[in-house]
């Protein structure tokens, strides 16, 4: 008897272990690379513009990043992808304790986002392996960990990195993610399959062809790509069969539309509450409420999927966040403020739900390189919107046509969500 099917699922514990990669690694990564760049630019004397390119260029490269960790952890397995990650986060904190010139900057930006794109979609995938039934539960809890862990970080780093010896607290840092990294890599595992388990904990097939307990002694997961595919089942679509599916293009269109709605308002918060006539501080203010509110809807919708079909739930938030918009744009005054502020936290809440989807629409074998593919696609969506929609408000000298254009563009995404239904499996997929 397989001792791992004596006790709790083993799952839980790659859940717990991904909990505290997202928490630590991911957190820091997110927010604290941005925390220590204020005082290597002020000590570098580097441009706005010099900045924003960098920035920039490793935002892109990280969602390149993802794409290529994705398809790896579809491929061989994501503990391996997780372990690169954190080493790379680690490896780019490192660096930037010794900054002393743009292009190392430049390094340190790069290698943080590469570390996190690996890190982040090679994560999802491992739980997605992990959680067919209880996948809406588990998916939803590393998602919203994600969002902690941000807002964790961006708490206590930025006072860090303002001390005199902030080299020396980002080398504290490296290491301690170092710390993170290797206890998560001691208790992660690709897969169920590769000690012997099945999704969710249950009974493997009754195939006397398949040694169990052989499959259960290999620990490291270290199965080889063919012995993955003998895992799956129809619901698993390969991803030829995937891209041909008009549910997939249906989900990354409504992702990116999403991001780049999302976008173009997050920038335009500060602007639009100005023109409602509140000063920085109260627009700073409003915009905090958005910041802490939206890590619970979160956790909230991610769960009522679990009773209500997820595009559905996708659907709703969006609808929500354009009605709001339409608020904004049709009234004025602190009560449309506030509901618009309100619908900005559930569209914002639902916004990773989308890979929630394409787990349960497509299954485990292909959904790394499926969410890496959506997220270079909603990376394109987040630099091209912001630009154009800046240049409307400018153009129009005023946000009535921003808002409406982004009232339609989230109405978009919802409908696209709503469109897109789950995929019939076929044992030739």
């Amino acid at each position: 008897m397989n001792r791992r099917r004596t006790g709790l699922f083993y799952g839980w514990w790659v859940l717990a272990g991904a909990v505290g990669m997202g928490l630590l690694a991911l957190g820091a990564a997110n927010a604290g690379f941005r925390a220590f760049l204020l005082p290597a630019v002020t000590e570098l004397d580097i441009s706005r513009t010099q900045l924003s390119y960098a920035v920039s260029v490793a935002s892109a490269v990280g969602s390149l990043a993802a794409l290529g960790g994705g398809w790896l952890s579809d491929r061989y397995g994501g503990r391996r992808l997780v372990l690169l990650g954190g080493l790379l986060i680690c490896a780019g904190f490192a660096v930037g304790a010794f900054v002393n010139a743009f292009w190392q900057l430049a390094a340190y930006l790069m290698i943080i986002s590469v570390g996190r794109g690996i890190g982040y979609v090679s994560l999802l995938t491992m739980i997605n392996q992990w959680f067919v039934r209880r996948k809406a539960l588990a998916l939803t809890v590393l998602l919203t960990v994600f969002v902690v862990g941000n807002y964790g970080a961006g708490l206590s780093l930025p006072d860090a990195s303002e001390a005199d010896n902030w080299t020396e607290t980002i080398l504290v840092v490296s290491i301690l993610l170092l710390a993170t990294t290797a206890v998560a890599a001691l208790v992660i595992r690709s897969c169920p399959e590769d000690i012997g388990e099945r999704p969710d904990g249950d009974p493997p097939p009754a195939d006397p062809s398949i040694d169990n307990d052989a499959v259960a002694a290999d620990l490291d997961g270290n199965r080889q790509p063919r012995e993955r595919d003998a895992a799956y089942t129809a619901a698993d679509l390969t991803l030829r069969s995937t891209l041909r599916t008009p549910a997939f293009w249906l989900l990354a269109t409504a992702v990116t539309v999403q991001v780049a709605s999302a976008s173009a308002l997050g920038i335009s918060y500060t602007l639009i509450m100005l023109a409602e006539g509140k000063t920085l501080n109260e627009a700073a203010v409003y915009i905090s409420m958005i910041s802490w509110g939206f890590p619970f809807l979160r956790f909230g919708m991610g769960l009522s999927t679990m009773v209500v079909p997820v595009r559905w739930v996708l659907f709703g938030g969006m609808a929500v966040g354009a009605v709001g918009t339409a608020i904004m744009l049709a009234w004025s005054g602190n009560g449309a403020i506030g509901l618009f502020l309100l619908s900005r936290v559930v569209a914002v809440g639902i916004q990773t739900l989308g890979w929630l989807a394409v787990g349960e629409y497509f299954g485990r074998r292909s959904f790394g390189t499926l969410v890496g593919i959506m997220m270079v696609c909603s990376e394109i969506g987040g630099f091209a919107a912001p630009a154009a929609l800046s240049w409307l408000f400018d153009w129009t000298d005023g946000y009535d046509v921003l808002l409406a254009a982004l009232t339609v563009l989230q109405l978009a995404a919802g409908l696209c969500y709503l469109m897109a239904r789950r995929p019939t499996p076929s044992p030739a997929a």
